[in-house]
């Protein structure tokens, strides 16, 4: 089977990944809501209208309760005249406070049914929506994830040079004509340049502290198997100091793509790594927090936080998308 494609617009695959992004915020929007709705249904059965109705059966039980009462004491108690008193009215009202008793109880026996019911449906709908819930959640980031990764790796494949030539300087054209050879992308050079967006001296120092948990991250979670895959880098790292500072772009949990890289400290205290957004223009405020919290915000990192300074990781919601070392060649495998 070929390894190659044809690939005439890369706009196309742009938005393509647009749509997909587009979809899972609907669908997550549309799950969210169906979630709340359910929720809502269920606080109302089982907690309001459960209440409410027994509150109903006590009281409409002392209503018969009282009601009977009363025709009691009109049947014992004889008029002012002698006579027998007329006890149609009490009858009446007894009559009245059973059937609304008996309508309480159907209420009740009907909101006990309905939590069944509802309890039951409920996991029926939570079973079959789960396999899309994480397909939304998990798959849908990862093929966009990837398809970022193609229009990268496409972009720096437009952005070659051409082929350039040179013609003998005696003029002649024997012997063929003398090439200078394809110009060949750099190694790594689709993400080398982030090393331009990555903040030194007076900036990092200046980084103000924050707490990396504030915010549920998009990226920086590891594809299984990426641990080994670090592991058997050719790459000699080390421990980190705990207490040691890493600078980050401020909301950079948010971002759908991040870039981690290491440089020589410029202050006391400061680890060299720095975590920003791989997209677009450099961060403007910075922040700064110690190796152990960014590890419990993003226990991933532990692996990475170890490697050696010139290192450089992307990372998308798909895992690693590329490993360069000092020299800015790629080790990330593409498999």
């Amino acid at each position: 089977m070929s390894n190659s494609a044809k690939v005439q617009n890369v706009d196309v695959l742009k938005d393509f990944r647009t749509a997909m992004w587009t979809f899972a915020e609907k669908a997550n929007v549309a799950l969210g809501e169906a979630e709340s709705e359910l929720q809502r249904v269920t606080t109302w059965l089982e907690h309001e209208q459960m209440a409410y109705w027994t509150t109903q059966l006590r009281k409409r039980h002392e209503a018969v309760l009282k009601a009977k009462e009363a025709l009691r004491y009109k049947q014992i108690f004889k008029s002012p005249t002698g006579g027998r008193q007329s006890t149609a009215d009490e009858e009446k009202a007894v009559a009245v406070a059973i059937r609304r008793f008996q309508e309480a109880e159907a209420k009740m026996a009907n909101v006990k049914k309905w939590v069944r019911q509802l309890q039951k449906e409920s996991h029926i709908y939570k079973g079959t929506v789960q396999r899309f819930a994480t397909s939304v959640t998990v798959d849908l980031p990862n093929a966009a994830a990837k398809v970022e990764r193609m229009i990268t790796a496409l972009d720096g494949y437009v952005a070659l040079r051409a082929p350039e030539t040179a013609l003998p300087t005696d003029g002649s054209a024997s012997g063929g004509m003398s090439q200078a050879g394809p110009a060949v992308s750099e190694p790594g050079g689709a993400y080398r340049d982030l090393r331009n967006n990555t903040p030194a001296g007076n900036a990092r120092e200046a980084a103000a502290s924050a707490n990396p948990a504030g915010a549920a991250w998009v990226a920086g979670e590891l594809a299984p198997g990426d641990a080994r895959a670090i592991a058997d880098l050719p790459l000699e790292g080390g421990p980190i100091d705990p207490a040691a500072l890493v600078v980050f772009a401020a909301g950079i949990q948010s971002a759908p793509r991040v870039y981690l890289e290491r440089t020589a400290g410029t202050f006391p205290g400061d680890s060299g790594w720095y975590i920003g957004p791989a997209d677009g223009p450099a961060a403007g405020a910075l922040e700064c927090a110690r190796v152990d919290e960014i590890l419990a915000a993003r226990p991933q990192f532990a692996e990475l936080l170890a490697l050696p300074v010139g290192v450089l990781i992307v990372m998308d919601a798909a895992g690693i998308a590329a490993l360069l070392n000092a020299n800015d060649e790629d080790l990330w495998p593409s498999g």
